[in-house]
């Protein structure tokens, strides 16, 4: 349900004709990969990230990401004693860091039954495109003078 409203994830690195990267939104869906690990919990009591901790806890990829690439990729490790790990990967061209949250957020909060705590994505990017042509509403020059306003006619100062 969480990759219906962050459908985005669900689909792939692509590319426009004109050489942009863009998101396909084909719903090949996100790498869910399950594996079990002989660590324990406790032999991750100093948890420093490292590449061995990431090839241990977050599926394989292309470092050399392309267009077909996937945007989400998942692992579940379950540790020996118990444990269990989710390990994360997700492209920034869909997600920052806030936007990760929000999607591990709104995945938990429906995996406990929780669906009235979920706030939906707003993924409408329309207001971020350049207007055609380009207009400017709001005369800015006076930030970019050398001698602010002020300081011109500073007191005591004589001109």
């Amino acid at each position: 349900m969480a990759l219906v409203l962050f459908y985005p994830l669900a689909g792939r690195l692509g590319m426009a004709p004109d050489g942009r990267v863009e998101i396909d939104c084909n719903g090949e869906g996100a790498v869910f990969v399950v594996a079990q690990s002989d660590v324990e919990l406790d032999d991750l009591e100093d948890f420093e990230p490292s590449k061995a901790m990431s090839d241990m806890f977050v599926p394989p990829y292309d470092k050399e990401v392309g267009a077909g690439a996937p945007l989400l990729l998942l692992q579940v490790t379950f540790l020996r004693g118990g444990g269990v790990v989710l390990g994360t990967g997700m492209h920034h061209y869909a997600l920052d860091g806030r936007s990760s949250f929000h999607f591990i957020q709104t995945w938990s909060s429906l995996a406990r039954g929780a669906a009235g705590d979920v706030v939906p994505p707003f993924l409408d990017r329309s207001p971020l495109r350049a207007r055609s042509p380009p207009v400017v509403l709001f005369d800015h020059s006076h930030e970019y003078c050398r001698t602010p306003p002020d300081l011109q006619q500073a007191p005591g100062r004589r001109s």
